[in-house]
Formats: structure tokens, sequence, C-alpha cells
């Protein structure tokens, strides 16, 4: 882990993931951040909240459901908001493969790997919109940005995840290789630190 600033990161340890027939290694996405989803499972106290934006196929969202399952010791509330329209310019090959919408390959993908879509909270939008006008401010434990990667998106998903997230709660998110992404974290977080392997930055909203 690499640090734009003088946090240090610290460790983590969970429970293993058991092997299952269908799991999250079986659904089309680009999750590399498994890692800093231990770090916020871990952090998230006993019936706290934690909001993905940005799920796609559901990939990230089944590895998230199975440091539940694993470690039930406690209760996390799980909040994902997508477009599932995926992203012009990014998706349109990947979409044309599926011979249905891309919320039911979701809801498929969340049904094989023998979660209860009853027990996540899917909310089909923009993130800039659900959580201006459906949460409170300082609600979540944690937010992970995965959603649209154009500056403006990423830049309004920022600055809504620190107001909505709790102070001393945690703002992750992903594909910092891309420039948008990168031009607008510099510019919302002075000191963050960063994974290159996992794609990702976590900070703590201070």
């Amino acid at each position: 882990m690499e640090h734009s600033g003088s946090q240090q990161l610290c460790n983590t340890s969970g429970g293993s993931i058991a092997p299952v027939e269908f799991d999250y290694t079986h659904i089309v996405g680009w999750f590399h951040a498994e890692k800093i989803y231990q770090q916020i499972y871990d952090f998230i106290p006993n019936n706290g909240w934690f909001c993905e934006i940005g799920a796609f196929a559901g990939k990230s969202t089944a590895y998230f459901q199975q440091l539940c399952k694993v470690n039930n010791h406690k209760k996390v509330n799980h909040l994902v908001i997508d477009t599932f329209e995926g992203t012009k310019n990014e998706h349109e090959h990947i979409l044309q493969s599926f011979d249905k919408p891309l919320f039911e390959v979701f809801r498929e993908n969340m049904e094989k790997c023998g979660f209860n879509l009853d027990e996540i909270f899917v909310k089909t939008g923009k993130s800039q919109e659900i959580l201006l006008y459906e949460f409170p401010h300082h609600f979540f434990d944690a937010i992970y940005i995965d959603g649209d990667h154009s500056y403006e998106a990423v830049k309004m998903d920022l600055k809504l995840a620190k107001l909505k997230v709790k102070k001393g709660g945690i703002i992750a998110g992903h594909d910092i290789d891309i420039p948008s992404v990168w031009r607008a974290l510099r510019e919302e977080f002075g000191k963050f630190e960063f994974d290159k392997y996992q794609k990702s930055f976590i900070v703590y909203n201070y």
C-alpha cells in the first residue's frame, strides 16, 4: 500500500472465504479490492451501513456478501447503487454479450452465489441523486465508489461521500489508474492511501 499522506494503513485479518461452487470469481467484472473490502468489513460496527456505488454484474457485491456470510458475528447493512445500464463507451461490448438486462444478470448472480436479495438494499438510479435525496448526512460507516468514471461524476460522488459518511468513517474507491478518477481524487483529498494492485484508494472522513 502506498501513501500520498502520512497516515499508516493498518493490516487486517478476518475469516477465510470458504470455497463454493459459484462465487464472486465467476462473475464478470473488474474487482481487485479484496483487501480493502476486508478492511471495510472489519471497520463497520454491528448493524452499520456500507454503500457500494457501482456494482455492474455484482462481482464486488458478491465478495462483500461472502465476507458477511463467513464472518456472521455481526450484521452489516449493504446498500448497492447502480443505474444497471453500464457506462457509455466502456461496457457496450459486454452488455451485448448478455442475453438479458444487466439488473437481471446481477440478480441471477446473487442467487447463484446463494445470497438473498431481500438482505441487500438495491437502488436503481444515479448515485448523485439517490445519495443526495434519500439518505441523511453522516449516515454511512463506509462508501466504496466505482460508478461513472467521468471527472464530473467522480467529483460529485466524492463530495457527496464526504457528506454522507460518518466522521471517521471510510471513503474508498476503484480505478485510480484512470486519469479522471485520479484528478478528482487529488482535488478532493490532499492526503489519501492507495494501492496500485487493488487499483483503489482509501481515506478516513475527518
